[in-house]
Protein backbone atom coordinates (compact mmCIF):
# COMPACT_ATOMS: atom_id res chain seq x y z
CA UNK A 1 0.00 0.00 0.00
CA UNK A 2 1.25 3.31 -0.60
CA UNK A 3 2.37 5.88 1.88
CA UNK A 4 -0.18 8.17 2.80
CA UNK A 5 -0.03 11.85 2.63
CA UNK A 6 -2.21 14.21 4.07
CA UNK A 7 -2.98 17.39 2.53
CA UNK A 8 -4.19 19.79 5.45
CA UNK A 9 -1.06 21.37 7.17
CA UNK A 10 -0.96 20.83 11.14
CA UNK A 11 0.78 23.40 13.65
CA UNK A 12 4.16 22.64 14.75
CA UNK A 13 5.32 24.18 18.12
CA UNK A 14 9.48 24.17 17.17
CA UNK A 15 12.13 23.35 19.74
CA UNK A 16 14.23 26.29 20.65
CA UNK A 17 17.79 26.37 18.75
CA UNK A 18 20.35 24.48 20.06
CA UNK A 19 24.06 23.56 18.74
CA UNK A 20 24.89 19.84 18.99
CA UNK A 21 28.09 18.44 18.36
CA UNK A 22 27.49 15.88 15.30
CA UNK A 23 30.16 14.32 12.74
CA UNK A 24 30.41 15.74 9.29
CA UNK A 25 26.96 14.51 7.28
CA UNK A 26 26.95 14.68 3.50
CA UNK A 27 22.83 15.36 3.98
CA UNK A 28 21.66 18.37 6.16
CA UNK A 29 18.63 16.72 6.91
CA UNK A 30 17.48 16.94 10.54
CA UNK A 31 14.98 14.87 12.87
CA UNK A 32 13.18 15.74 16.15
CA UNK A 33 10.68 13.90 18.35
CA UNK A 34 7.50 15.63 17.93
CA UNK A 35 4.57 15.18 20.86
CA UNK A 36 0.86 15.35 19.60
CA UNK A 37 -0.77 17.89 21.58
CA UNK A 38 -4.24 17.70 19.87
CA UNK A 39 -5.72 17.11 16.56
CA UNK A 40 -3.86 19.43 14.21
CA UNK A 41 -0.74 20.23 16.83
CA UNK A 42 1.96 19.17 17.30
CA UNK A 43 5.44 20.17 19.19
CA UNK A 44 8.69 19.26 18.68
CA UNK A 45 10.47 17.74 21.70
CA UNK A 46 14.16 19.17 21.34
CA UNK A 47 15.80 20.67 18.86
CA UNK A 48 16.45 18.52 15.15
CA UNK A 49 19.65 16.74 15.05
CA UNK A 50 21.37 16.10 11.74
CA UNK A 51 22.67 13.45 13.58
CA UNK A 52 20.39 9.90 14.35
CA UNK A 53 22.22 8.72 16.94
CA UNK A 54 20.42 11.33 19.79
CA UNK A 55 17.22 9.52 18.39
CA UNK A 56 18.28 6.47 19.80
CA UNK A 57 19.79 7.89 22.87
CA UNK A 58 16.25 9.41 23.87
CA UNK A 59 14.76 6.06 24.01
CA UNK A 60 18.19 4.49 25.96
CA UNK A 61 17.60 7.56 28.34
CA UNK A 62 13.88 6.47 28.32
CA UNK A 63 14.20 2.40 29.27
CA UNK A 64 16.97 3.25 31.92
CA UNK A 65 14.98 5.92 33.46
CA UNK A 66 17.63 8.50 33.54
CA UNK A 67 18.62 11.50 32.51
CA UNK A 68 21.70 11.53 29.63
CA UNK A 69 23.67 14.44 28.41
CA UNK A 70 26.15 13.46 25.15
CA UNK A 71 27.59 15.74 22.53
CA UNK A 72 25.48 18.68 23.96
CA UNK A 73 22.22 16.42 23.36
CA UNK A 74 20.21 16.08 26.51
CA UNK A 75 17.04 14.48 27.70
CA UNK A 76 15.09 13.93 30.98
CA UNK A 77 12.58 11.31 30.82
CA UNK A 78 11.35 12.64 34.26
CA UNK A 79 10.72 15.87 32.73
CA UNK A 80 9.67 15.09 28.91
CA UNK A 81 8.40 11.18 27.26
CA UNK A 82 7.99 10.69 23.75
CA UNK A 83 4.31 9.55 22.43
CA UNK A 84 4.27 5.49 22.29
CA UNK A 85 1.22 4.79 20.30
CA UNK A 86 3.12 5.86 16.93
CA UNK A 87 6.96 7.51 16.12
CA UNK A 88 5.89 11.39 15.73
CA UNK A 89 9.23 13.10 13.54
CA UNK A 90 9.04 16.14 12.18
CA UNK A 91 11.77 16.40 9.32
CA UNK A 92 13.44 19.35 8.20
CA UNK A 93 14.95 19.82 5.03
CA UNK A 94 18.12 21.85 3.84
CA UNK A 95 16.40 23.33 0.46
CA UNK A 96 13.49 22.71 -1.44
CA UNK A 97 15.55 20.07 -3.53
CA UNK A 98 15.87 18.09 -1.22
CA UNK A 99 12.23 18.37 -0.19
CA UNK A 100 11.61 17.59 -3.88
CA UNK A 101 13.27 14.63 -4.19
CA UNK A 102 12.08 13.09 -0.34
CA UNK A 103 8.48 13.74 -1.97
CA UNK A 104 9.52 12.24 -5.16
CA UNK A 105 10.78 9.24 -3.59
CA UNK A 106 8.00 8.18 -1.56
CA UNK A 107 7.95 4.64 -3.24
CA UNK A 108 11.29 4.26 -0.86
CA UNK A 109 8.59 4.38 2.32
CA UNK A 110 5.83 2.54 0.70
CA UNK A 111 8.43 -0.22 0.47
CA UNK A 112 9.49 -0.42 3.97
CA UNK A 113 5.77 -0.04 5.47
CA UNK A 114 5.35 -3.60 3.79
CA UNK A 115 6.69 -5.08 6.64
CA UNK A 116 4.83 -3.31 9.52
CA UNK A 117 1.01 -3.02 10.31
CA UNK A 118 0.81 0.73 10.36
CA UNK A 119 1.70 2.95 7.06
CA UNK A 120 3.74 5.90 7.29
CA UNK A 121 1.60 9.31 7.45
CA UNK A 122 3.49 12.21 5.88
CA UNK A 123 2.03 15.39 7.22
CA UNK A 124 2.67 18.67 6.15
CA UNK A 125 3.32 21.65 8.62
CA UNK A 126 1.97 25.70 8.60
CA UNK A 127 3.85 28.66 7.84
CA UNK A 128 7.24 26.59 7.34
CA UNK A 129 7.52 24.45 3.50
CA UNK A 130 10.70 22.69 4.10
CA UNK A 131 9.39 21.00 7.64
CA UNK A 132 7.12 17.91 7.18
CA UNK A 133 5.99 15.71 10.49
CA UNK A 134 5.88 11.66 9.66
CA UNK A 135 4.04 9.28 11.99
CA UNK A 136 4.73 6.07 11.53
CA UNK A 137 4.30 2.40 13.00
CA UNK A 138 5.16 2.32 16.45
CA UNK A 139 7.66 -0.78 16.38
CA UNK A 140 10.17 1.56 14.79
CA UNK A 141 10.77 2.91 18.33
CA UNK A 142 11.05 -0.54 20.11
CA UNK A 143 14.58 -0.65 19.66
CA UNK A 144 17.73 2.14 19.32
CA UNK A 145 18.28 -0.09 15.78
CA UNK A 146 15.15 -0.15 14.43
CA UNK A 147 14.40 3.91 15.11
CA UNK A 148 18.66 4.45 13.30
CA UNK A 149 17.47 1.81 10.23
CA UNK A 150 13.78 3.83 10.22
CA UNK A 151 15.30 7.25 9.82
CA UNK A 152 18.06 6.07 7.73
CA UNK A 153 15.38 5.10 5.31
CA UNK A 154 13.63 8.72 5.79
CA UNK A 155 17.03 10.29 5.35
CA UNK A 156 17.85 9.09 2.30
CA UNK A 157 14.36 9.66 0.05
CA UNK A 158 16.26 13.48 0.33
CA UNK A 159 18.79 12.60 -2.29
CA UNK A 160 18.18 12.13 -5.87
CA UNK A 161 17.45 8.76 -7.55
CA UNK A 162 17.65 7.91 -10.87
CA UNK A 163 15.42 4.95 -10.33
CA UNK A 164 13.82 5.29 -6.81
CA UNK A 165 12.10 1.36 -7.06
CA UNK A 166 15.89 0.52 -6.99
CA UNK A 167 16.97 1.98 -4.15
CA UNK A 168 18.30 -0.55 -2.09
CA UNK A 169 20.64 -1.55 -4.50
CA UNK A 170 21.51 1.71 -6.01
CA UNK A 171 22.00 3.73 -3.26
CA UNK A 172 25.52 1.91 -1.80
CA UNK A 173 26.47 2.75 -5.56
CA UNK A 174 26.95 6.39 -4.65
CA UNK A 175 29.28 8.72 -3.33
CA UNK A 176 27.39 10.12 -0.17
CA UNK A 177 29.31 8.89 2.96
CA UNK A 178 25.86 7.55 4.07
CA UNK A 179 25.72 5.10 1.53
CA UNK A 180 28.18 3.38 3.32
CA UNK A 181 25.97 2.18 5.91
CA UNK A 182 24.67 -1.04 4.33
CA UNK A 183 27.50 -1.46 1.53
CA UNK A 184 27.91 -5.06 0.82
CA UNK A 185 25.11 -5.69 3.72
CA UNK A 186 22.13 -5.58 1.47
CA UNK A 187 20.72 -9.52 2.30
CA UNK A 188 21.52 -8.68 5.87
CA UNK A 189 19.17 -5.24 5.41
CA UNK A 190 16.26 -7.11 4.03
CA UNK A 191 16.36 -9.97 6.87
CA UNK A 192 16.02 -7.13 9.26
CA UNK A 193 12.63 -5.68 7.69
CA UNK A 194 11.37 -9.39 7.07
CA UNK A 195 12.18 -10.06 10.89
CA UNK A 196 10.53 -6.99 12.11
CA UNK A 197 8.79 -8.58 15.18
CA UNK A 198 11.97 -10.54 16.44
CA UNK A 199 14.13 -7.61 16.95
CA UNK A 200 11.53 -5.44 18.68
CA UNK A 201 11.44 -8.26 21.07
CA UNK A 202 14.92 -7.88 22.03
CA UNK A 203 14.65 -7.16 26.02
CA UNK A 204 17.40 -4.48 25.64
CA UNK A 205 16.86 -1.02 23.49
CA UNK A 206 20.41 -0.90 22.80
CA UNK A 207 20.72 -4.73 21.84
CA UNK A 208 23.65 -4.94 24.61
CA UNK A 209 23.75 -7.06 27.36
CA UNK A 210 24.48 -5.70 30.84
CA UNK A 211 24.58 -2.22 30.28
CA UNK A 212 25.37 -1.15 33.50
CA UNK A 213 28.99 -1.66 32.15
CA UNK A 214 28.70 0.45 29.15
CA UNK A 215 28.70 4.21 29.20
CA UNK A 216 26.69 6.47 27.34
CA UNK A 217 29.10 6.77 24.33
CA UNK A 218 29.12 3.12 23.88
CA UNK A 219 25.69 3.16 23.51
CA UNK A 220 25.46 6.69 21.00
CA UNK A 221 28.23 5.09 19.09
CA UNK A 222 27.71 1.27 18.75
CA UNK A 223 24.14 0.28 18.81
CA UNK A 224 22.22 1.58 15.72
CA UNK A 225 21.48 -0.59 12.61
CA UNK A 226 24.58 -0.10 10.38
CA UNK A 227 27.02 -1.01 13.79
CA UNK A 228 24.75 -4.18 13.82
CA UNK A 229 24.79 -4.78 10.04
CA UNK A 230 28.72 -5.20 10.02
CA UNK A 231 29.58 -6.23 13.78
CA UNK A 232 30.11 -9.93 14.92
CA UNK A 233 30.20 -8.80 18.16
CA UNK A 234 27.13 -11.20 19.80
CA UNK A 235 27.02 -9.74 22.91
CA UNK A 236 24.98 -7.62 21.17
CA UNK A 237 21.77 -9.12 21.09
CA UNK A 238 20.66 -7.72 17.62
CA UNK A 239 23.95 -9.05 16.51
CA UNK A 240 23.05 -12.32 17.77
CA UNK A 241 20.18 -12.55 16.03
CA UNK A 242 20.72 -11.36 12.82
CA UNK A 243 23.71 -14.02 12.45
CA UNK A 244 20.90 -16.50 13.26
CA UNK A 245 18.93 -15.90 10.73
Amino acid sequence: MNTKVKKVPVDLVEAPAKHFSEAYQSSKIQFAFCKRLRAGEYREMHYPTKCRDFLGDVLFSEEQGRGIEIYNFSWNPEKQKIDRDKVRFSITFPNKDSLFNFNANQIILTDVNKYVKRLAVIIPVKDNPLKLIVEADKIWQSSVMLISLFSFVLKIMAYPFKVPADWLNEFPKTMYNDSQYYKGKEANFIKILENLEKFSKIPSVSGWNKVADLNDNFIHDKSGFSFCLKSNNEDNLNVKLLGSL
